[in-house]
């Protein structure tokens, strides 16, 4: 046995065992983070929905009362105090029923009015059309004409779903004046709904640089331990199963425990963001009441406004107004019980009472020495519930992966045995009797099975991606709902496998295996192709 085939062994095995564990962790990061993203800019962006409602009914109230929404008197300063007040908000504008734009905030630039009012019309068109594809436009009430129900919350069963602009998102209220009125559309930037994915996709590769360094510690002395001796090298096809089960397998379920830690860390992150943008939206509307000398602590309707507040957002727990010293002064909800010292700051902790969010409200000039003074504070409790859920739904897609990368394993060791045997040359040709019926199977025909494993492995784990990725593509079509149009992709990819399944083998009897491969590898180039297509279409 020469040195260098033992050396070449390891290396393979070595290189082998790095690269599945990179592909299996690497499918984990893409799982967890395609999930992530998902549930963060679903929760932030309906937190910024809940701010824009805010505005559309105080609009919608002012239309019932006689103001026109084309010469809306105060419009602006409204705009202004929804984009001022709550961060994140890029731009602010309001639409009319024709897609015509009549206010916008920031004001276009009048050196480029021609661009500016093309890229309005654009705009214009396109949320008309997403509004009536979201059935917005068939005169759905947001709030009946009573006085007790202005301020409820009665949008349209389909509400717009945001859509992804180059510089962020862009959110459609629909403003509703015994039919479609108008809408308002807010830009929201991008930093402020993708930063949970970005910190989250930041610290997984952190992990995954450190389980594979780990990893290439751990390897060459283990598989110095399997090659050191020829009885061992003997041993070496089990062996080799034991080695990919044990140090991939178990770094794939120690990295899989740190993703489910870090997504819990990173989901409550975007629930505190959401009710961060609704503490803001809720505090500014107080503060105005303070600064106009109102007393907020005899004011009747807070509580409506805080249970309002609490039924519209799941995320809530409970939602309560303090006074500095902690003194509860309305409430909603279930509130947290604890009550923070004067002037504390908030610190996480590990009970449910910490898991809050609050905004200090404030009396501006007080008097001539101070610019502002604490009047209350209010608190919104997050349910830890919903943060609890949302990480069990990965942790069960995280198991499922488990389950397929032990398989992937199961069938590679095969693989490593056959470079084994190949490597060592005759030594390792002397098998036990437990071995001796598996290996007296052509190498090819083992080598055929290890490798239709991981093609079909990776064409599974491939099409697992295109719902979600049908979904942020999503465009009406054929007047077919939203479902339909989404499950349509792998649809045709499954309908067009089980056709190519059919005919496959009898085609490959008659014309060779050669031409089919030729085939197969010009459809899947011709796949990749159009897969990446819709990216740059201007659809």
């Amino acid at each position: 046995m020469h040195i260098s085939a033992i050396q070449r062994l390891r290396v393979n095995t070595m290189l082998l065992s790095l690269g599945v564990l990179v592909l299996t962790l690497g499918f984990n990061v893409l799982l967890s983070s395609s999930t992530l993203d998902s549930l963060a800019a679903d929760s932030i962006l309906s937190g910024y929905r809940s701010c824009g409602e805010h505005l559309a009914r105080s609009i919608e109230r002012g239309m019932r009362f006689g103001k026109p929404l084309g010469a809306y008197a105060g419009m602006e300063d409204m705009l202004a105090e929804l984009r001022h007040g709550v961060r994140g908000i890029h731009s602010v504008e309001v639409f009319d029923a024709r897609g015509a734009r009549l206010y916008a905030l920031p004001a276009p630039d009048a050196k480029d009015d021609a661009g500016t009012s093309a890229s309005a019309v654009r705009e214009g068109a396109a949320d008309l059309e997403q509004l009536s594809a979201a059935g917005a436009s068939q005169g759905a009430s947001r709030s009946p004409d009573s006085p007790d129900s202005a301020d409820s919350k009665d949008t349209t069963d389909s509400p717009p779903k945001p859509r992804k602009t180059p510089t962020g998102y862009r959110v459609l209220i629909p403003l509703q004046h015994n039919a479609l009125a108008g809408w308002v559309a807010m830009e929201i930037e991008s930093a402020q709904v993708d930063a949970a994915t970005r910190g989250f996709l930041r610290w997984s590769g952190f992990l995954v640089l450190g389980a594979c360094i780990v990893v290439g510690l751990i390897l060459p002395g283990w598989l110095g331990l399997l090659t050191g001796t020829a009885e061992a090298r003997t041993r070496l096809h089990a062996s080799l199963g034991r080695l990919l089960l044990v140090i991939v397998g178990g770094t794939q379920l120690a990295y899989s425990c740190g993703a489910l830690v870090l997504f819990d860390g990173f989901v409550e992150q975007a629930v505190r963001t959401k009710a961060a943008i609704l503490a803001q939206s809720v505090g500014r509307d107080v503060e105005y009441l303070i600064h106009k000398g109102v007393d907020v602590t005899q004011l009747k309707g807070k509580e409506q406004l805080l249970a309002q507040l609490v039924a519209d957002n799941e995320e809530l727990r409970g939602a309560a107004l303090l006074a500095p010293d902690g003194t509860p002064l309305a409430a909603a909800g279930r509130p947290s019980k604890t009550q923070g010292a004067q002037g504390a700051p908030h610190t996480p902790g590990a009970t449910d009472a910490t898991l809050s969010v609050e905004e200090p409200l404030d009396r501006y000039w007080p008097s001539r020495f101070r610019q502002r003074q604490e009047v209350m504070r209010l608190r919104l409790d997050l349910d830890p519930q919903v943060i609890t859920s949302r990480v069990a739904k990965l942790a069960i897609d995280l198991g499922t992966s488990l389950v397929i990368s032990f398989l992937l394993l199961l069938e590679l060791a095969k693989l490593l045995g056959l470079i084994a045997r190949r490597s060592l040359g005759a030594e390792a040709d002397a098998p036990s009797a437990a071995e001796g019926a598996s290996q007296r199977l052509p190498q090819a025909a083992q080598a055929l099975r290890v490798g239709g494993f991981v093609f079909f492995l990776g064409y599974d784990m491939g099409i697992s991606f295109i719902p979600l990725l049908a979904r942020k593509l999503y465009q009406p079509l054929w007047g077919l709902s939203e479902k339909v149009v989404i499950g349509l992709p792998i649809s045709a990819e499954m309908i067009s496998a089980g056709v190519a399944l059919l005919i496959s083998g009898s085609f490959s009897q008659r014309y060779g295996w050669h031409r089919a491969y030729m085939l197969g590898a010009v459809a899947a180039a011709a796949g990749l192709l159009l897969g990446g297509w819709p990216r740059a279409c201007p659809c």
